[in-house]
């Protein structure tokens, strides 16, 4: 259930208001985990990225 003060907004207050606990409650989920995927994804694309510079097969191969 949502605390007192519910969940730090993050900017869907809107949407949030219109949910009920459980629907608001497995949104948050996966907001979260889509917001870890792309954090894990910045930090393997940019290094492969700059490998690409010198070590193009490599970096292709990969990133495949």
């Amino acid at each position: 259930m949502r605390p007192d003060g519910g969940y730090p907004d993050d900017g869907q207050g809107r949407l949030a208001d219109q949910l009920d606990d459980e629907d608001w409650f497995t949104f948050n989920n996966y907001r979260r985990a889509h917001m870890n995927y792309m954090e894990g994804g910045f930090a393997i694309i940019v290094p492969l990225l700059i490998a690409g510079l010198s070590y193009t097969r490599w970096a292709f191969f990969t990133g495949i």
